[in-house]
């Protein structure tokens, strides 16, 4: 039983993860057939959200890694709300610190919609140049967008609502670019092995307790013969006994009485 029972180690294959970034890698795996879970690190405090570990078991560790790996996932940390998030182009502050802040944040709101599993913002804020004779560069956008549905609105919408988190930028100076992701691959059973038996990662339990009902039930059923041993050779001694000693317990008449016929 400690055989059976000492193969469920379950190892940490990301930390630190945000609840939201950790949700999106759990749930690929899960759909990918590896039995993953979610284990607190730390909890929040002060402003700062909770922190969360990815475990799955040791058997799959490798399998899961490369899951991760080909869907480029866990993602990067959800942008955090600096001072630079809430006022765009202070005094001294360093415009391509603003534009990456900003693009985050704007990525973080596209992938509030149930169609976009990933979205991504590149934010070009050139210097102003108030000396120059042909004047300031336009600043420009780029937006990736993954969809794992069709959007319903258009990308004029979405270079839109870039736009007008920007100043200066016009929506025409905005590109977008959707593409459908792959489609999940269908979940594919991990087997693992228990002494003898090979089964589902899923069933491993009901396996293991089955196998322990069995030697239970072995073990009544030998205590039990155990038991009812002595008791059995007891009775044939007995009876061996009852055996032997009939022809003494005859009536005495029965072989005179034959005798006396002939």
């Amino acid at each position: 039983m400690s055989v059976l029972l000492g193969g469920g180690c379950d190892v940490d294959i990301c930390q630190d993860l945000s609840e939201r970034r950790l949700s999106e890698a759990l749930i690929a795996l899960r759909q990918a057939g590896v039995h993953a879970e979610k284990r607190l690190q730390q909890r929040g405090s002060g402003g700062r959200g909770s922190t969360f570990a990815l475990t799955v078991p040791r058997a799959e560790e490798t399998r899961a890694l490369a899951l991760l790996a080909e869907r480029g996932l866990p993602r990067p940390p959800e942008a955090s709300a600096t001072p630079s998030n809430r006022l765009l182009f202070l005094p001294g502050s360093p415009r391509g610190e603003t534009a990456g802040a900003l693009g985050a944040a704007l990525a973080e709101t596209l992938e509030r919609m149930p169609e976009v599993s990933e979205a991504r913002v590149h934010l070009a804020l050139p210097e102003p140049e108030p000396f120059s004779p042909t004047g300031s560069l336009r600043p420009t956008a780029a937006v990736y967008l993954r969809l794992r549905a069709p959007l319903p609105a258009k990308t004029s919408d979405i270079a839109a609502l870039v736009a007008h988190a920007v100043p200066g930028l016009d929506a025409q100076d905005v590109s977008v670019l959707a593409t459908e992701s792959a489609p999940a691959p269908s979940p594919v059973p991990v087997l693992v092995h228990i002494g003898p038996f090979q089964v589902a990662a899923d069933s491993r339990p009901a396996l293991i307790l089955v196998l322990a009902t069995l030697a239970l039930l072995s073990l009544a059923c030998l205590g039990l013969g155990a038991l009812a041993w002595p008791r059995r050779g007891g009775r044939r001694t007995a009876t061996a006994g009852t055996t032997v000693g009939a022809p003494s317990g005859s009536p005495p008449g029965s072989l005179g009485g034959s005798g006396g016929l002939g």
